[in-house]
């Protein structure tokens, strides 16, 4: 397994849920997440490497 790097582009497939269990955003199979790290591109807790 490689360990991403800061302005590493990656694409990601999520399901986000808050601590009651409702989910408030996901990306599956076909709509993944393209970002890049480090980059403040997307909330923080995925933007950390």
């Amino acid at each position: 397994m490689q360990r991403v790097q800061n302005g590493d582009r990656v694409t990601v497939h999520y399901i986000g849920t808050l601590d009651n269990g409702r989910i408030f955003d996901q990306r599956e199979e076909d709509q993944p997440l393209p970002f890049t790290i480090g980059a403040s591109e997307v909330f923080p807790a995925l933007d950390r490497k």
